[in-house]
């Protein structure tokens, strides 16, 4: 069995053409397909269930609600995610928007939990934030 360290490895993001237009707002709306593989989704979820036994949160966003935890409520996932926004995240969006990484900042960082009978996706919306 992997370890979380082992399963939480970090990667440097590939900055050129990471960021992908979606169709009919380029310019507004750009998605990262490539920033997370499927195996560090799947061990995000786990670490989640594995520390607060499956206590999903459904109350936390009203005008596109999600099933979510925040990161920091998950100590597995903290760190990993620290070393995240500063070798992948943060950079590449320095790099689309023209931004400085060390100026980024993050707000709120959560993890969906998304089921094929339940919730799929979210649809189109635009957040408080001026990058999300």
């Amino acid at each position: 069995a992997s370890s979380t360290s082992e399963v939480f490895a970090i990667e440097p993001a590939n900055e050129d053409g990471i960021w992908h237009a979606v169709a009919g707002l380029e310019g507004d709306a750009f998605v990262a397909p490539g920033l997370l593989d499927a195996g560090e989704c799947k061990a995000m979820v786990a670490a989640v269930e594995a520390q607060l036994g499956g206590k999903w949160s459904t109350s936390r966003h009203y005008a596109v609600p999600t099933t979510d935890v925040q990161v920091h409520k998950v100590g597995a996932l903290l760190p990993w995610f620290n070393r995240m926004l500063a070798s992948r995240i943060f950079p590449a969006l320095g790099a689309q928007f023209a931004v400085a990484p060390t100026a980024l900042r993050i707000v709120d960082a959560f993890v969906v939990r998304y089921a094929a009978g339940k919730q799929r996706s979210l649809p189109l919306h635009q957040d408080q934030s001026d990058l999300s």
